[in-house]
């Protein structure tokens, strides 16, 4: 097993989990799991973390949200970060929705998180089909499906808590930020930017 992915298997997000969840609306965990979108989050903290000059963006707004919740907590979230990067994981903002930069940061995005776990993946559906149980690590999209990957991780984003699309086409999980949370990163809406968070301005070494 990765090292690297090993640390962050073992990272303890209960309360990023906890808090993340009392923001959400009874209406959005009809339909949701805070659960998932924590176990995607630990997959975006590895290509974050192994993949340090990749301009990456989460590919759901739910993703996002867990991202500034542990970032809220400053201490720990520096703490973690240098666990299991050496490195403290700087949040930039998002590009523009729209421009050839944002465009770019999707396809690199969905192109290493194939790289990195549609093999596992693969692994895991063959013992499922042998075992008769499946897993709990998802895989947001097909490595067989990458025709939807230029939709916007923002679908749905201001409408309260809609359903929005997963970035790679995935069930819609993501929701929308539930009244607002106060920060934006790159175009969301509320109190401060990216650059009230401490410690944002880029991804490692940006």
């Amino acid at each position: 097993m990765d090292p690297i992915w090993n640390k962050i298997a073992g990272l303890d997000l209960k309360s990023v989990r906890s808090k993340f969840s009392a923001k959400k609306s009874w209406w959005w965990h009809l339909g949701h799991d805070p659960a998932r979108i924590e176990a995607e989050y630990r997959q975006f903290l590895f290509l974050l973390a192994t993949h340090p000059d990749a301009t990456l963006v989460p590919w759901s707004p739910d993703l996002d949200d867990f991202w500034h919740q542990h970032i809220l907590d400053t201490p720990k979230y520096a703490a973690d970060c240098d666990d299991f990067a050496g490195r403290l994981i700087h949040h930039p903002p998002h590009p523009i929705e729209g421009s050839a930069a944002y465009s770019l940061a999707l396809a690199e995005t969905r192109k290493l998180y194939l790289s990195s776990f549609s093999q596992s993946a693969r692994k895991r559906k063959r013992a499922a089909g042998e075992t008769g149980h499946g897993s709990d690590t998802p895989m947001v999209f097909s490595d067989s499906d990458g025709s939807r990957a230029n939709g916007s991780h923002h679908a749905g984003h201001h409408g309260g808590d809609h359903h929005s699309h997963s970035l790679f086409g995935s069930a819609a999980h993501g929701g929308g930020h539930s009244g607002g949370h106060g920060h934006s990163c790159g175009g969301h809406g509320g109190g401060h930017s990216c650059g009230g968070h401490s410690g944002c301005g880029g991804h490692g070494g940006h």
